[in-house]
Order: structure tokens, then sequence, then C-alpha cells
């Protein structure tokens, strides 16, 4: 049996400024990460971390824009998340067969059937 060990425990601060009103908070977030102090330094550990939420922004605007999901109006129970996760798994079939516009290829996979069960059961 393999047991990891957690390395480092991290405590993040971080400076919001709300842009319309001005108004400043801070946020303070706890990590813990099993890669040692050697190969992680605190520097390092930071860029992974705002590296994380880079991704994490870009791919938000992605499902906002393809899937409108901010204006989605399931409120209703587990609703929500099941609509973004079935988004997040047509994005991830679109972007991993090479496919850059993802409005494009929804709208040829909507009208064309056998091409969408093709691109989820065949590999790339």
């Amino acid at each position: 049996m393999n047991h990891t060990r957690v390395a480092q425990l991290l405590r993040i601060e971080r400076l919001r400024i709300n842009i319309k009103s001005g108004v400043q908070n801070t946020e303070i977030a706890y990590g813990m990460t099993l890669v040692p102090p050697d190969r992680g330094s605190p520097e390092r550990l930071l860029a992974w971390n705002r590296g994380h939420w880079r991704v994490k922004n870009l791919n938000h605007r992605k499902m906002d824009v393809a899937f409108a999901e901010d204006a989605s109006l399931s409120r209703k129970g587990n609703a929500p998340t099941n609509n973004s996760l079935c988004n997040c798994f047509v994005l991830a079939v679109i972007l991993g067969r090479g496919d850059g516009k993802v409005a494009e290829a929804i709208r040829h996979f909507a009208l064309n059937c056998q091409d969408t069960f093709r691109a989820v059961l065949e590999p790339g």
C-alpha cells in the first residue's frame, strides 16, 4: 500500500479589489501539497497556484461564451452542476480533437449526429 505524506502546508493571502467600488478585502487560503520543499520553493508553489487560476479563468470564459453558463436559468437541485459537467465533457471532446473554434464545432456537431458519436466514441 502506497502511503503518501503531505510535504508542505501553504498559506496564501490574496488582496481583492472591487473595480467598481474600490473596496478592498483580504482572503486567506490554506492548502497542502505532496511536493517536497527541494522541488517546490514558496515562489514556485505560488506560481503554480497562479497558473491554476489563470487556466480556471480561461476555461470559465470558454464555458460562458460557448454555453452561456452565467445566463443559465437552471437553479434547482443538481441541475447547475449536471449542466456544467456536460458542458465540460463537450468542451474536452472538442478541444481534445484540436478544434480551436468551439462555437463552430458545437454547431457542426448539433447538425451532424454521426460525427458527434464518432467524436465521443473514437479516439482523436
